[in-house]
């Protein structure tokens, strides 16, 4: 019963704060971002058999269309819906309890129903998913990098699959397998795809090639056109990959990331002595399009270490920018999400996130005057000293496995929205406490002094939680006490 007061609690706080709001009366039901557009289906029951109900809602929750399906099933026989965005398509699939089939209903973005699949076996359903994680759809084709173990040697490989038919459950013709050299690559991850090249992300550990490498194949034929050494051939500095931008009128690609100097890290002899790292660098390499590096620049990032408690640490940030964007003057601006260890833990935790612009100072590229540190407001929401919570962490468990952190997301999300407004920094923060099964969601916002963290509003699993941020909004979608799917926007 506290929990119904809660979500009730909730709800009504929105409503009288002038969210929007969106109530549905489904069973199962679910929700999936496409393009920028919020789609909500379930099921709505009827006597003897229930219907599949689908809403498209406009990024302000009107309702901007729906569609409705018989289905000759009753609504309380089927498990909750899911669906993914493959190909650009919105994919709705149905289950019934207990069976090992699902039927798919498959959309455009303006709700037109493409095709409606009956009964698929569920290990038909795309199949290539189960092959790798490192997967790159890209309209009718998807690109899966994978590796495995050769005589001796991790052999890497890309594969280029093509999309059958689109009205049919999706499978898919392999067109071509690209292999990488045997020797010394340690990790590759495809970065960008464009419709005549894939560009991949290669580290190369020992030999003449030892470094970070930018490989351009071609799309049709799986053959490599370029490869551009990133990282400097003079030393054994390392550059871990963490954001791209491809500019589509230049045709240039540029890197952005985290570089380390041989004496901090340097995985061909397993060393890693980092400490306070409060000068850390980034890096930004520009590469035209007939793989020329145009550009290498080296960043200074100053960190302002904030020591907390009595016991001496030392903190080691890891730094990942994202949504780099290029302005008109040749300027970059970036957003750059820390991550925080003590005593060179194995897990780190996100702590802040900051807006960063770069500037030209005397023909070098550098950063624009800006406070970068943790935030010990978000420190406050959901550090533990439980090693067995996993919100916000990245963990890595050997220093070959070390650079997997910038591939890989947080183990459990914490932050959800991001935004500047009026010059002014706020978040949407999500943890999961495992204790009473709860997502408790906060905002922290920054008044120009102080940030003011809201109390927790608390979500059990069991009411279907959803969260999805579009346009620098958050949207909730929960059940109520009322079995109403309710859909809010903050």
């Amino acid at each position: 019963m506290q929990f119904y007061k809660i979500i009730s609690f909730l709800y009504l706080l929105l409503s009288v704060s002038g969210f929007a709001q969106q109530k549905f009366k489904l069973v199962a039901a679910s929700s999936q971002l496409l393009r920028n557009k919020l789609f909500v289906f379930g099921l709505k029951a009827n006597a003897a058999k229930s219907e599949l109900k689908v809403y498209m809602l406009t990024d302000k929750l009107k309702l901007a269309d729906s569609s409705s399906f018989s289905l000759h099933v009753n609504s309380s026989d089927f498990l909750n819906l899911t669906s993914d965005t493959l190909h650009g398509f919105l994919n709705i699939y149905l289950q019934e309890k207990g069976k090992k089939q699902v039927s798919i209903y498959r959309f455009l973005d303006s709700l037109h129903l493409i095709t409606s699949i009956e009964k698929t076996d569920i290990s038909r359903v795309n199949f290539v998913n189960d092959l790798n994680k490192n997967l790159f759809y890209a309209k009718d084709k998807v690109y899966s990098l994978f590796s495995r173990q050769d005589s001796g040697y991790t052999q890497f490989y890309i594969n280029s699959y093509r999309l059958k038919n689109v009205t049919k459950n999706f499978e898919y013709e392999q067109v071509w397998q690209f292999p990488f050299d045997r020797k010394n690559i340690v990790s590759a991850k495809i970065v960008e795809v464009k419709k005549s090249r894939i560009y991949v992300f290669v580290n190369v550990c020992g030999g003449k090639n030892h470094g970070k490498w930018l490989l351009f194949i071609n799309t049709e034929n799986g053959k490599l056109e370029h490869a551009t050494r990133i990282s400097d051939k003079s030393n054994f500095s390392t550059y871990e990959y963490g954001t791209c931008l491809y500019d589509t009128i230049t045709s240039n690609i540029v890197l952005l990331g985290q570089k380390f100097t041989e004496k901090e890290f340097n995985s061909s002899t397993n060393n890693f002595s980092v400490k306070t790292n409060s000068n850390s660098n980034l890096y930004l390499a520009v590469i035209d399009s007939a793989g020329n590096l145009l550009e290498s620049n080296d960043i200074k990032c100053p960190i302002t270490d904030i020591k907390t408690g009595v016991k001496k640490v030392d903190n080691f940030y890891l730094l990942k920018p994202y949504d780099l964007k290029l302005t008109d003057n040749g300027d970059y601006n970036f957003k750059l999400d820390l991550f925080k260890t003590q005593n060179m833990n194995k897990c780190f935790r996100y702590c802040n996130t900051v807006d960063l612009k770069t500037e030209l100072v005397d023909y070098k590229l550098k950063l624009q005057k800006a406070i970068i540190k943790t935030n010990l407001d978000i420190e406050k929401f959901y550090f533990v000293t439980d090693e067995n919570d996993n919100n916000g962490k990245l963990c890595f468990d050997s220093i070959a496995n070390f650079e997997n952190l910038y591939f890989n997301p947080e183990i459990s999300l914490v932050k959800l929205t991001y935004k500047i407004q009026d010059e002014l920094p706020s978040w949407w923060l999500k943890k999961f406490d495992s204790k009473s099964s709860t997502l408790k969601l906060s905002s922290l916002k920054s008044n120009g002094n102080v940030f003011e963290l809201s109390k927790p509003r608390e979500f059990l699993l069991n009411t279907n939680p959803i969260f999805i941020s579009i346009k620098d909004k958050l949207i909730v979608c929960a059940y109520d006490s009322e079995s109403n799917f309710v859909i809010s926007v903050y």
